[in-house]
């Protein structure tokens, strides 16, 4: 090749790496005496990239080493590079063509059949269900539309557009979620053989707001009055949710196999929590005694708000949540809000940050909240609560000063 020109052969260490020349156009080409076929290009742009050169059926391959780290010195180091090379040797020596592999790849793999791939080799494995779930629907908002192109067509600029385009319609949150959702669908592309360049690697992303929003004491009447309006099973959802601070999705499906009503705790098991570490939520006295009469009430039921729906309970209430939106005349509160205001009035009624993350089943440094130790590690978390939901209560127009206890039994 023209732009070629073979130096020499060099034992690659990081001294040498950086000492080399870069040429005025094409690229220069450096031998590594520590591992056979392992060589360097040294681009006219700056980047200096790492190749496995074999001869495979017949005819000359120059394999890139993509791989996290990626290819480029100094993200992948001589070490790095080696280990890597001798990694692909040996597929080579079983029989396997990495080169041919990653032309098919790069020729004809569609955007659509590599997120069918992701789907079915990473997300459906290694993610939450709803995880999964979010991440079809935002392909399917605002990707699907290039199910056809080949990975390899789809540009920067495109991309950059697009991202803009979402950020008007949709909002800087939707933007940002679909653009990091196509740049791991790029990065899994290049793990499995893809050796093109990821259009989204270090697009700037719309700034997002922290999310500081709770109920205010001013609301806490009408959001109280609201909720009361509700049917039985909403109403007591959306209670629990509050008076626990536990993640939505775990209230929807809390199993009263998983619930101790005689020690006041619910064991949240590790598969169920967000942060894949089990937990145990208090019980506090309000919370018993919505969770004694839904045991009375349903005593044959597996979960604690039965529901006819394919998992056998409780799906997300969207349509009594906007009824207690408008009824409250609420603005800007999310269901996820919930749970934010317990933290926030626990913050408010002088909890600690320790004993908040505990509340929420955070990881915290120091011994987890299960097995012999939960009462001990529990019972400040659960005091901690219990004046929180206190003062919301009394804040919502509830209970008078002096006064504890509240029954929600019936609603209007």
């Amino acid at each position: 090749m023209e732009n070629e020109q073979i130096i020499k052969r060099v034992y690659f260490t990081k001294k040498v790496l950086n000492s080399l020349p870069i040429p005025e156009k094409g690229y220069m080409q450096y031998y590594d005496t520590g591992e056979h076929g392992l060589i360097l290009r040294a681009y006219a742009s700056g980047k200096k990239t790492f190749f496995l050169y074999r001869k495979l059926e017949g005819r000359p391959e120059y394999i890139l080493l993509r791989e996290k780290p990626p290819s480029r010195y100094p993200d992948m180091t001589p070490e790095q590079a080696r280990r890597r090379a001798a990694e692909l040797k040996g597929d080579i020596g079983a029989g396997k063509n990495p080169a041919e592999q990653r032309r098919s790849l790069k020729a004809e793999m569609k955007l659509g059949e590599l997120f069918e791939r992701f789907l079915t080799l990473y997300a459906r494995k290694h993610k939450r269900p709803k995880s999964v779930t979010n991440d079809e629907s935002i392909y399917r908002l605002h990707l699907s539309h290039w199910a056809a192109r080949p990975i390899s067509t789809i540009t920067r600029r495109e991309v950059q557009g697009l991202h803009n385009r979402i950020g008007k319609e949709s909002g800087p949150y939707q933007a940002n979620r679909t653009c990091a959702l196509l740049h791991t669908l790029f990065e899994k592309a290049l793990e499995w053989g893809y050796i093109g360049a990821n259009p989204v690697f270090k697009l700037k992303k719309f700034p997002e707001p922290s999310r500081e929003r709770f109920l205010q004491k001013e609301e806490l009447p009408r959001f109280f009055r609201s909720v009361q309006m509700l049917p039985e099973m909403e109403r007591d959802f959306f209670l629990i949710f509050l008076f626990t601070g536990a993640r939505r999705a775990n209230v929807l499906g809390m199993a009263w196999k998983d619930v101790n009503l005689d020690l006041g705790f619910w064991n949240i098991p590790a598969e169920q929590s967000k942060n894949k570490t089990a937990y145990t939520v208090p019980i506090i006295g309000h919370a018993m005694e919505i969770l004694m009469r839904r045991r009375g009430e349903f005593p044959y039921a597996p979960w604690v708000f039965p529901f006819a729906s394919k998992t056998g309970h409780l799906q997300e209430p969207k349509r009594a949540w906007a009824r207690v939106l408008k009824a409250a005349d609420l603005d800007g509160v999310r269901m996820h809000d919930l749970r934010r205001t317990l933290a926030s009035w626990m913050a408010i009624t002088g909890a600690s940050e320790y004993i908040i993350k505990g509340a929420l089943g955070h990881k915290t440094t120091g011994q987890s909240v299960t097995g012999i130790y939960a009462r001990l590690s529990v019972d400040p978390i659960r005091a901690a609560m219990e004046t929180a939901v206190q003062a919301m209560l009394r804040k919502g127009g509830l209970i008078e000063d002096g006064e504890y206890f509240v029954e929600f039994r019936e609603s209007v």
